[in-house]
């Protein structure tokens, strides 16, 4: 297939098809399809030019091979072909609809294809033959002497001359400025000789010649040199036979200024070297000065210079030398300077129709400036230059091919490479791999356009140091890529600037093994691709900030951030654009590393956002903060902390999405994450999913806490919210709009913690709650100023030693209320708070709880409280503790064997039912927040009445054991404690404080402390000064921990997991104190 475009929609060009192998064919569509083959074949392993041509006007289609009609019909009425867009490709079979879409048919073109043209129009018959004599292929002689121009019928007459063009070879015209010669000959290109009026043209793989008896004609028409052109006497005719048959093309076509200079050349060298007069010596003279090459091979010279000299070509492949300059010199052929050693290189103002080929060379600086070539400029080199390389600069250069420069593990210094004001019709490729030990100074590709990619490439590895990359003001075709990967170097600032591409756009850092990138900005992209940004910091290195900032994208936008292995990656900003595709981000930080925070904001995308945050391994992340992005589809972030990692400040805020939002928040194995969510519109779905757990037995607790604000769905909105085995969840939310049904499912399971309130929910649908406590769970959850358009079942199911509170309080529901809990008959429990619902439908309570319906179909009263002022503290036979609150109310706890045994080693031996509600509070929390009788000074339910004065004094005998207070301050500054004789013992307060507080890790009151706590911390090291170290159990209960030298545990670590579980427990129970 040489170039499809659709045969099911406009044409199809090829060689071979199904009983035609070999020949052309030419399908087309219009009214129909129109199959068409040619009758010649060209797969012969000989270059063809091939055409084909339709003719909308009169519906002709035409097939031509090597100049010649091949074959030709009408069809499709004159109809234009096509109708729809359709993208082809050279070489295979396509029928895409869009730009690099799907190939097929899959029959690849077997060959070589150069100068591919497509036309807006239908071609003459001569056009065909003129773009076939291009290349030069001239046929045999005419009659008389004449001379056959390309395939065409028409021969140039005896009186003719011959003008060689830009555009070919033509008959002598009165535009061509070389005349006919005298006597009716034919001149060649611009040379002075004419060929004999009985002579013919010879076409040879070196160009033209005139016929000599020594040419012979081959069989197939063409014809050879001898290989002594001076031997052999001839005849001054050609055989007429050979009209009609044209002379082989060349292995590979020339080009008409190669066709020009060669043809004079050889023509003048063939009449100087047989002919006598001085005009012909003068002719070749003049001939040889301006198509003379510099051909020097592997010698030493010193110095080469060519300045404002005309040679046709450079060639100084292994030339030793200081230094090459070549300035001033126009039209070249070619530069080879491959292999070349040169301290220096200048190529300055010159113009160059091929290669200018540097492949191997070892230079020490390099200019390439103001230079136009038609091919290629490659400069590669991988070998040592055995000197510092101090620069490489190549500016102002027009190139009609790729330009290069790639300097691989060179054993040597590199100081700045510099490729700026470059157009290259290929690519445009600078790649710098320093090795250790040696350093780099700047790379720089700014001011470049580039018809394929671009490409810049900085990688260093060992020690040492690698300048800024530097890629401004790129426009491309194709891709650009910027690569950078530092192996242990350090690396200077990396600039991806101001790029036009219609390709994909990408930036590549890998900072590695102690590695150091600096700072990274990439700023103004436009991309009719994708942009891919990859930024690593791994096995100790550095990364320092990156932005990403105004960038166009019509496809996807990637960016893949990564640090491991305690690795530092600073802040990221990632601002100000607009995504035509999707919007993938992707952050890892592993392994004990740390980054900074991640900030993104501004962003309109087209498709779907995902972004991903992995924090694993010990790591930590400083914040992270979304803010003010669109999605045209939709939203899923995750943020995933395992295994002893934390973050900083999570913000979610200002996000809409057309369709769905997704958001997962994971905190496992004695991790720490808090997010805060805020103003977040689904125009479809919105999901919330909360995990907070242990899964190995080698981590203790893990937090998730998050605060959900001013959220709304159009359709669904559901909350999967789990605590598991010692994971501890509290979060809120505070304002959400469901357009559909609202779905709330929480699981607190393996003494996991869970609190989460719901308030302010406006759902037009029905809504499902569904609370499940087990195996040791805890669970407490307030749900206030709901409306319900729909129904509300409510699920409420506590068991295997799980404990619940719930409360439901100004809320609506306009169906019915189904509340159902379920309890499996051990020691689950349930707890209810307060209950204020309007009900409008029915109200089905399947376990009889009676909550203080509003406006349900009856009116039920709450169960009345256990205890009373008579009996504030009370132990029911449910394994509650229940006890009066401040003004009125109570509240209870889980009170099983396990507490109980932990209560009576924390007090010395106490009996809950002898404590005032204040004493039992102030024993479990002391003055935390938790304490709902902090501020209260005077306790009403008090045994004692007053404090008896005393003096100051070392010790003083006041009577027995039911002396009160136990423990006084007075008010000289000492610290009396009754021993266990009923003796008062004097102390220094602030030496006694001092050592209190240091004794029990924590700041405290020694008057709310036992005297067997003070005197079991002072005497701890001398336990046969304590007075109390005979007895197990206190003697004085009043307000304090209790302490025996017998008991084995350590104090501090009890004291902090009494008070995390009672903290749980008050929270759970509802106090407005928490």
């Amino acid at each position: 297939m040489a170039y499809p475009l659709n045969r099911s929609e406009f044409w199809r060009f090829g060689i071979g098809s199904e009983g035609d192998e070999g020949t052309v064919t030419w399908n087309t569509m219009a009214s129909g399809i129109d199959d068409m083959s040619g009758l010649v074949s060209v797969d012969d392993g000989l270059w063809h030019h091939l055409c084909a041509s339709y003719d909308s006007g009169t519906g002709e289609k035409r097939i031509y091979v090597d100049g010649h009609l091949d074959a030709s019909k009408t069809a499709h009425e004159g109809n234009p072909l096509g109708q729809n867009p359709r993208y082809g490709f050279i070489g295979v079979g396509s029928e895409a609809a869009e730009f690099d879409g799907a190939k097929g048919p899959n029959q690849y073109f077997k060959g070589v294809l150069d100068e591919f043209r497509i036309y807006g129009r239908a071609l003459s018959e001569g056009e065909v033959a003129d773009l076939y004599g291009i290349h030069a292929y001239i046929y045999g002689g005419c009659s008389e002497g004449g001379v056959r121009l390309g395939v065409s019928e028409f021969c140039c007459g005896v009186s003719d001359g011959l003008c060689v063009g830009d555009f070919g070879i033509f008959c002598h015209d009165p535009d061509c400025d070389v005349i006919g010669c005298p006597g009716g000959g034919v001149r060649l290109g611009g040379s002075d000789f004419c060929c004999g009026v009985s002579d013919g043209l010879c076409v040879e793989d070196f160009g033209v010649e005139c016929v000599d008896p020594d040419c012979v004609f081959s069989g197939n028409g063409s014809c050879t040199l001898p290989v002594n052109p001076l031997s052999g006497s001839g005849s001054d005719s050609v055989d007429s036979s050979q009209d009609s048959s044209p002379i082989s093309s060349p292995a590979m076509p020339f080009s008409p200024l190669d066709f020009l200079l060669m043809s004079t050349v050889a023509a003048a060298l063939y009449v100087a070297l047989s002919g006598n007069s001085e005009s012909i010596k003068k002719s070749l003279s003049d001939i040889m000065s301006r198509s003379r090459g510099l051909d020097i091979q592997n010698m030493r010279v010193d110095p080469v210079i060519v300045d404002g000299v005309d040679v046709n070509y450079v060639n100084l492949d292994g030339v030793e030398t200081e230094e090459v300059v070549l300035r001033n010199v126009k039209d070249l052929q070619f530069i080879d300077l491959s292999g070349l050693k040169a301290d220096r290189v200048v190529l300055e103002d010159i113009s160059v129709y091929g290669d200018i080929n540097l492949r191997g060379a070892q230079i020490g600086e390099l200019v390439v400036r103001n230079v136009d070539l038609g091919g290629d400029l490659i400069f590669n080199c991988d070998t040592s230059p055995g000197s510092p390389i101090s620069s490489l600069t190549v500016e102002g250069v027009k190139s009609g091919g790729d330009v290069s420069l790639e300097l691989d593990k060179v054993d040597s210094q590199v100081g700045n490479v510099l490729i700026r004001d470059v157009e290259a019709k290929g690519s445009i490729r600078a790649y710098l791999d320093i090795p250790e030990g040696f350093d780099a100074g700047n790379l720089t590709v700014e001011d470049v356009t580039a018809g394929g990619d671009v490409r810049a490439s900085l990688e260093g590895e060992g020690e040492g140091y690698m300048g800024d990359l530097v890629c401004r003001n790129i426009k491309a075709v194709g891709k650009v890529s910027v690569d950078v990967r530092a192996e242990g170097k350090t690396a200077g600032e990396v600039f991806l600037e101001s790029v036009t591409a219609l390709g994909d756009v990408s930036l590549d850092v890998d900072s590695i093994e102690g590695g150091d990138v600096n700072d990274m900005l990439v700023t103004g992209i436009v991309s009719a691709g994708d942009l891919d940004v990859d930024v690593s910091s791994r096995d100790g290195s550095e990364v320092d900030g990156l932005r990403v900032e105004d960038v166009r994208v019509s496809r996807d936008l990637s960016i893949d951030l990564r640090s491991d292995e305690s690795s530092d990656f600073r802040s990221v900003e990632i601002s100000e654009g607009v995504v035509g595709g999707d919007f993938n981000l992707e952050v890892d930080v592993d392994d004990e590393a740390d980054m900074s925070s991640v900030d993104v904001h501004d962003f309109s995308v087209g498709d779907t956002g995902d972004f991903y945050f992995d924090i694993d391994d010990g790591s930590r992340i400083s914040g992270i903060d979304l803010s003010d992005l669109v999605f045209g589809k939709d939203f899923d972030l995750d943020v995933d902390l395992s295994d002893e990692s934390s973050s900083g400040s999570v913000q979610i805020r200002r996000v809409d999405a057309v369709r769905d939002v997704d958001l997962s928040f994971y905190s496992v194995n004695e991790s720490s994450l808090g997010a805060s969510v805020s103003s977040i519109s689904a125009g479809r779905d919105f999901d919330i999913d909360l995990l907070s757990e242990v899964t190995g037995s080698d981590y203790s607790i893990s937090v998730l806490n998050a605060v959900f604000s001013g959220l709304s769905a159009g359709g669904f909105a559901d909350f999967d919210v789990e605590a598991d085995r010692y994971g501890f969840l509290d979060s809120e939310v505070n304002g959400f709009e469901v357009g559909g049904d609202a779905r709330l499912r929480l699981f607190s399971d393996d003494v996991g913690d869970l609190r989460m309130d719901f308030e302010g929910f406006d759902v037009e649908g029905d809504a499902g709650i569904y609370f499940d406590s087990a195996d040791g769970g805890e669970f407490g959850s307030f749900i206030d100023d709901w409306v319900v358009d729909g129904f509300l079942d409510m699920r409420l199911d506590a068991c295997s030693g799980s404990e619940m509170g719930v409360d439901f309080n100004f809320s609506e529901v306009d169906g019915d209320f189904y509340l159902d809990r379920r309890d499996d008959g051990g020691s689950g429990s349930v707890y209810y708070g307060e209950y204020d619902v309007d009900v409008g439908g029915s109200f089905y309570d399947f376990n009889h709880l009676n909550p203080d319906l509003g406006g349900g179909d009856e009116e039920v009263v709450a169960p009345p409280s256990v205890v009373s002022e008579a009996n504030p503290v009370v132990e029911d036979a449910d394994d509650k503790l229940h006890y009066m609150l401040p003004g009125g109310g109570s509240g209870w706890m889980p009170w099983d064997d396990d507490m109980r045994d932990l209560f009576s080693k924390a007090s010395g031996g106490l009996s809950v039912e002898d404590l005032t509600p204040k004493e039992l509070c102030d024993i479990l929390y002391g003055d935390s927040e938790l304490n709902p009788w902090r501020d209260v000074e005077d306790d009403p339910y008090k045994i004692y009445e007053g404090v008896p004065s005393q003096d100051s004094g070392d010790s003083s005998t006041v009577g027995g054991s039911d002396f009160n207070p136990p423990v006084y301050l007075d008010d000289y500054g000492t610290l009396w404690v009754v021993d266990d004789k009923g003796n008062y013992q004097g102390f220094s307060y602030d030496r006694v404080k001092e050592q209190l507080d240091a004794g029990l890790g924590m700041s405290v009151d020694p008057t709310n402390l036992s005297p067997q706590t003070i005197f079991g911390i002072l005497y701890k090291d001398h336990p046969e000064h304590n007075p109390y170290s005979n007895y197990e159990s206190g003697l004085y209960g009043g307000s304090g921990l209790g302490y025996s030298v017998y008991d084995s545990f350590d104090y501090l670590q009890y004291t902090q997991l009494i008070t995390l579980r009672w903290e749980r427990v008050f929270w759970m129970c509802g106090l407005d104190t928490i």
